[in-house]
């Protein structure tokens, strides 16, 4: 049969006879020219429906993942895609180019396209709703623990202080432990809106101003225990300037040795280094000692409610924000975050910047 195959009409002519078929707010619009490709090359080489169908379902798969928010667009798309061997046909038929032998290979390759393709949906919606709810489920537990906590610190610190108003050194001690106890909870419950707003796509809001990180980063050990202070070692220039936002960035480098402390090696060093990349941008890393982590480890570290258990190590407590958090703090400069994590080497986080921010924060009123 490949003697006498020949090849569809001119893809130009062709596509433009689908998109006038589509619907204009179709979401496989730009998908079209792959899809005719792909038809040509496969009636060309007498490939098998199921063979040019399955090729199709992930061709349509990763031309939907280009799209953040692609999970949401799979199910519309599984139904725009019944209508397209209507479309391909109609268009076939109107220039005169709808031979037997090619309308039943297209029926068939679409049959197969379109049961892989719903399937495959399917399959994704579930995992979504799994995933939905894991989140609620990790939520309650997140109110009913590192909420409820400072908030019973916080009652039981002003009972004690109405109880006993004579003992004036106890009560400054006390209002002081009331004070952290709602900076905790206040730090939580920012964690979470921000991570809220990462999660559907938003950039968190920065006050960026000129600062220098020779001056900001020092600043992250007063953040810590002594204990896990005297383990940190800051590398960073005498000055090393630009326009970012300062507590955003201690912040993000804070998490990162908060996380290095709970998975890298205990009592070995945690390493800050600060340096230029080139003219334009600046690099912060930070490293520590460990086990490496797997492929699946660094994919599941940047989701939220997810904890990572390197080798050798307990299961940590906390909600799994921390990593996703940094990332939403980084893309907020106009900056990524990359990850390595090699076996002997341990594992290390940088963020990259540039060496201005502004531009990338233009719908905020900037700090002078």
């Amino acid at each position: 049969m490949g003697a006498r195959r020949r090849a569809l009409i001119r893809p130009e002519d062709l596509q433009r006879e689908c998109l006038r078929r589509l619907a204009p707010g179709s979401a496989l619009r730009g998908w079209i020219p792959e899809l005719l490709a792909s038809l040509q090359v496969g009636w060309l080489e007498e490939r098998e429906p199921e063979t040019e169908g399955e090729v199709l379902s992930r061709s349509l798969t990763r031309y939907l993942a280009r799209d953040p928010a692609f999970r949401q667009r799979i199910p519309s798309a599984a139904a725009e895609a019944t209508v397209l061997p209507r479309v391909l046909l109609a268009a076939l038929a109107f220039r005169g180019r709808l031979e037997p032998d090619l309308q039943a290979w297209l029926h068939e390759t679409f049959a197969i396209l379109l049961r892989s393709f719903t399937a495959g949906a399917l399959q994704d919606a579930q995992e979504q709703l799994e995933e939905e709810r894991r989140i609620r489920k990790a939520l309650v537990s997140m109110i009913s623990h590192d909420i409820r906590g400072p908030l019973a610190a916080i009652r039981s610190g002003m009972q004690l202080m109405s109880r006993y108003p004579e003992r004036v050194e106890a009560r400054e001690r006390l209002l002081e432990s009331v004070m952290e106890s709602i900076d905790r909870a206040d730090r939580r419950i920012q964690d979470f809106i921000d991570a809220n707003r990462i999660q559907a796509g938003e950039k968190l809001p920065l006050q960026v101003r000129e600062c220098d990180l020779a001056q900001e980063l020092p600043g992250i050990k007063t953040e810590l225990s002594p204990y896990h202070a005297q383990r940190i070692v800051i590398l960073v220039p005498e000055k090393l300037d630009g326009f970012w936002a300062p507590a955003a960035l201690r912040r993000a480098v804070l998490n990162l040795v908060r996380n290095a402390l709970a998975y890298g090696e205990s009592a070995a060093p945690i390493e800050i280094r600060a340096e230029l990349s080139g003219d334009e941008e600046v690099r912060i890393s930070v490293h520590n000692q460990g086990p490496a982590m797997s492929e699946d480890e660094r994919e599941m570290a940047f989701r939220p409610f997810r904890k990572v258990q390197a080798t050798g190590a307990a299961l940590r407590k906390g909600w799994g924000f921390g990593l996703l958090l940094t990332r939403g703090l980084v893309e907020a400069h106009g900056g990524r975050l990359s990850l390595s994590s090699v076996p002997g080497e341990g594992t290390t986080f940088t963020l990259t910047l540039p060496r201005d921010s502004r531009p990338y924060q233009e719908f905020l009123i900037h700090v002078a």
